[in-house]
């Protein structure tokens, strides 16, 4: 069973305290099948406290807590004090999983909450001045949450297949001709068609059709994901999707990929959390907090290069190409000697990088 703890701060003022409880109540209403269970817990003053708070979800049967921080912004208590009341529980209890969830300031729906509560004390209208509450590129309006949620009430009523909308990833090594033929969509413009994804990831989420109404399926599956899965598979898997299809089409060579594990996931999600490092940020390595098993099925030739030669063969091949000789390579004797290696060809500018592959290049291309 999942438990969801919203942690706040605390106040002397009973009335605020109670209004924490009455949000997690709340809470436990809108959940689903998410999470079993479902408190709030307080870092002063307000009882419970933190601890209290996860003993609570564990003597109700959780095997995994997310503890959600209801702070605007990673000051002393988002990024020290959770994290190291957390770390007390997971050492007494090493066999239920606590993690800790992006706190409220990070939230991508905090300027749409913000602009709404503007407009109810803007005389004149709405504050954006376009008949919205937002401007376009910020998501969502009030209307059409409104809209996809009776879409997805109709769906709990009545289940059913649905077809799909699934969005593109335009990667500069992406094929112009594969994926918009698969979609029967022309590119005049030779733009790359990387990857088609098809299901509920956060950053390019499908959009189901239900009723007419274009509904992002992570929107979907947080409504009503025992209608999609099962009761047995939303509860496993805690009410998300746990695949995401692409179809890849490359028209050159990718970058080489190191997927963590789950272990190493979770803990660089938090971290960078604990940061203030935005979701979307380019400097952000761990966008959600799990491993990337992948499963792969080639539907046309493809040539894919996966872990390393045996540590004979590579040493081999070095000691016989003569513009390699500058990489440090005295015996591969175990892995660790490979790791080094690896580490010192993955850490070199560009510069070096052409000093010491340019001259093979050319060798290769005048043989």
């Amino acid at each position: 069973m999942r438990s969801l703890l919203l942690v706040a701060h605390g106040s002397r003022r009973e009335a605020s305290n109670e209004e924490v409880k009455r949000l997690a109540g709340r809470l436990a209403e809108r959940v689903g099948s998410c999470f079993g269970h479902v408190g709030c817990a307080f870092l002063e003053i307000g009882e419970p406290s933190v601890d209290n708070g996860i003993e609570a979800a564990v003597r109700a049967g959780a095997a995994e807590i997310v503890v959600l921080p209801y702070f605007l912004s990673a000051g002393r208590h988002v990024a020290e004090d959770i994290p190291a009341e957390v770390e007390r529980k997971r050492c007494k209890h090493p066999g239920v999983r606590i993690r800790i969830a992006p706190y409220l300031g990070q939230a991508d729906d905090l300027l749409r909450i913000l602009l709404d509560l503007s407009d109810q004390c803007a005389p004149d209208g709405p504050v954006s001045g376009r008949g919205s509450r937002l401007q376009p590129e910020t998501g969502a309006t009030s209307m059409q949450l409104q809209t996809e949620a009776r879409a997805i009430e109709s769906f709990r009523e009545h289940p059913r297949v649905l077809r799909l909308e699934c969005g593109v990833q335009h990667y500069e090594w992406g094929d112009p001709d594969v994926i918009p033929a698969i979609l029967g969509q022309p590119n005049p413009s030779k733009r790359p068609f990387a990857e088609l994804w098809a299901g509920a990831h956060a950053d390019l989420p499908s959009r189901a059709i239900v009723d007419g109404v274009r509904v992002p399926l992570d929107r979907l599956m947080r409504g009503a994901a025992r209608e999609i899965m099962g009761p047995v598979l939303a509860s496993r898997f805690h009410g998300e999707l746990p695949f995401l299809l692409k179809i890849l089409a490359a028209a050159k060579p990718l970058s080489i990929q190191a997927h963590p594990s789950r272990s190493q996931a979770l803990l660089g999600f938090e971290r960078e959390n604990l940061e203030g490092v935005p979701l979307d940020a380019a400097v952000r390595n761990y966008r959600d907090p799990n491993h990337k098993p992948e499963l792969l099925v080639a539907l046309s030739e493809f040539h894919a290069l996966s872990g390393f030669r045996p540590l004979e063969e590579i040493e081999r091949t070095l000691a016989s190409t003569a513009e390699l000789a500058p990489l440090p390579c005295n015996g591969l004797r175990d892995a660790e000697a490979l790791a080094a290696l690896y580490q010192h060809i993955m850490r070199l500018d560009q510069h070096a990088v052409n000093a010491l592959l340019g001259p093979l290049i050319e060798r290769l291309e005048r043989e």
